[in-house]
C-alpha cells in the first residue's frame, strides 16, 4: 500500500516499484526517478532535483518540497574500540539531503544486566526475561534502554520521563500490554522511541503507546521535541488464542512538539489462512493527536472501526498520509472517516484514503477538515470490492464506485 525511505544517498536512479503512495524523505538522487507510485508520492527535502509537483491529469500526484522542517534519524548501535556504542543523531531544521557523513554523534557504551560493574553505563540492555519493573527501575535512573528481539508481557507501561532518553528496540521487540494499560508512556522534552512494535493484548487499553499526559511537563518543546521513529502497532490475535486483541487507539499523541517520524498502525484485515470478518481484532482509531506541532513524516494507518485517524491539536503537519477503510465494514453505511481534522489550522500534504468492501457499502467523504485550505493532494481511490466513497474532502470531489477508480483534490 504504502512505503517509506529516509536519508540515502544513491549514486543512480531509483524505482518506487508496484507501490501506491511513497514519501521519500532528506536524501539525495544520484540518476533521478524512474517509475513513480501508482498513486501518490511526497519528496521531502531530496536533492538535486525530485520530480516536479503535478496532480490530477490522469497521473499519479507528485509533491515536491524542499526541505523538511524537522528531522532527525534514529538512534542506532555501533562498533568502536570492541565496544557497542549508542548513537544519538542530531535534529536538522530545515533539512536537505541525506544526513553528513562520517557521523560524528554523541553516543553512549552498552551494558548488561541489571546492575552494570561500575554503575556508571547510561545505556541498559533488557531482554525479554527482565521484567517490566526491572526494566523501569532503569528509566527511573536516566538510563536508556535497548530492547533486544523478544516478547515482552507488560503488566505495566514502560515509562520513558527523563529528558533525552532513548527507548530502542531490535529485531523487532514486540511489546505487550496485558492489563489494559499503553505499552509504552514517553513523558519528557527530548525523549525518542524507536524500532518497537507493539501488540494490543487481552484487555482493552485506552491506547498502546501515549506520548505526554495532557501536562506542560511531558512535552515537547521547539528545542527538544519528542520523536517517535518506525513506530509500529498493530492489533492482532492468532485465531487460536484464548482472548482478543484489543484497545481504543493504538498511537495517542497529548503532548506539544512531536515529531513522528514514520508510523504503520494497523488493525489486522487478515492473516496466513484469510481475512477477518465482523468487527475482528476490535480498535477504533489509529491515531488521535491532542497535541499542538505536532508532525508526521509518512503516517500509514488501516481498517480500525471508527475514523483511522482524529486531530484535534493544533498546527499539525503530515507529510504523506496512506489509509484503508475497514474491509469488513457493514452496510448499508459506514459513518466514519479516513482522515477527521477538528483542528483550526492544519497542514497535510499527499493524503490518501482507500477502500476495499466486502459489502455494498457508502462513505460519504474520506476526509474533514475544519479548515481544508492547508490540505493540499488529497485523493479517494477504490481498489475492489463494493460500495463507493462519494466524496473527496469535505463534499468535494467526484465519488469512486468502480475498481480501480480514483479522484483527486488537487487543493481545498
Amino acid at each position: 500500500s504504502g512505503g517509506f525511505a529516509a536519508d540515502l544517498r544513491l549514486s543512480g536512479a531509483i524505482a518506487f516499484g508496484t507501490q501506491q503512495q511513497s514519501l521519500l524523505r532528506t536524501s539525495e538522487l544520484g540518476g533521478g526517478v524512474e517509475g513513480l507510485p501508482s498513486f501518490n508520492s511526497v519528496f521531502l527535502g531530496v536533492t538535486p532535483t525530485p520530480p516536479p509537483d503535478r496532480c490530477g491529469g490522469g497521473g499519479p500526484a507528485v509533491a515536491s518540497v524542499g526541505s523538511a522542517p524537522l528531522a532527525a534519524e534514529k538512534p542506532f548501535l555501533f562498533l568502536q574500540n570492541q565496544t557497542l556504542h549508542l548513537a544519538l543523531p542530531p535534529i536538522r531544521r530545515q533539512a536537505k539531503g541525506a544526513a553528513p557523513r562520517p557521523h560524528h554523534f554523541p553516543a553512549a557504551p552498552l551494558a548488561s544486566g541489571d546492575d552494570d560493574d561500575d554503575g556508571r553505563s547510561v545505556v541498559f540492555v533488557a531482554t525479554p526475561s527482565d521484567s517490566a519493573a526491572a526494566i523501569n527501575r532503569q528509566l527511573a535512573r536516566g538510563r536508556h534502554v535497548v530492547l533486544t528481539p523478544g516478547l515482552y508481557a507488560l503488566p505495566v507501561p514502560l515509562r520513558v520521563a527523563t529528558r533525552g532518553q532513548v527507548l530502542l528496540g531490535l529485531g523487532f521487540a514486540t511489546l505487550t500490554p496485558m492489563r489494559g494499560l499503553p505499552a509504552v508512556e514517553l513523558l519528557a522534552a527530548g525523549v525518542r522511541m524507536a524500532g518497537v512494535l507493539v501488540q494490543a493484548g487481552p484487555l482493552r487499553s485506552r491506547a498502546l503507546v501515549v506520548v505526554g499526559d495532557g501536562s506542560p511537563s511531558s512535552s515537547g518543546t521547539a528545542d527538544a521535541p519528542i520523536l517517535l521513529h518506525d513506530c509500529f502497532v498493530r492489533v492482532y490475535a492468532e485465531r487460536t488464542a484464548p482472548q482478543p486483541a484489543v484497545a481504543t487507539t493504538m498511537l495517542w499523541v497529548r503532548a506539544d512538539h512531536v515529531v513522528v517520524d514514520h508510523a504503520w498502525l494497523w488493525r489486522a484485515d487478515h492473516d496466513s489462512t484469510a481475512h477477518f470478518t465482523d468487527g475482528e481484532n476490535p480498535v477504533q482509531h489509529a491515531l488521535e493527536v491532542d497535541g499542538r506541532f505536532v508532525t508526521v513524516y509518512g503516517l500509514f494507518a488501516e481498517h480500525t472501526l471508527g475514523d483511522l485517524t482524529r486531530w484535534r491539536g493544533e498546527d499539525g503537519a503530515v507529510f504523506l498520509y496512506q489509509s484503508e477503510l475497514q474491509y469488513d465494514a457493514p452496510p448499508p453505511v459506514w459513518p466514519h472517516l479516513g482522515y477527521n481534522v477538528t483542528a483550526r489550522h492544519h497542514r497535510a500534504l499527499g493524503v490518501g484514503v482507500y477502500c476495499y468492501f466486502f459489502d455494498e457499502v457508502t462513505v460519504h467523504e474520506g476526509i474533514h477538515a475544519a479548515d481544508a485550505s492547508g490540505i493540499v493532494h488529497s485523493f479517494t481511490h477504490l481498489l475492489d470490492g463494493g460500495g463507493a466513497i462519494q466524496s473527496v474532502i469535505n463534499g468535494r470531489g467526484g465519488a469512486v464506485s468502480a475498481t480501480g477508480q480514483g479522484s483527486y483534490v488537487c487543493s481545498s
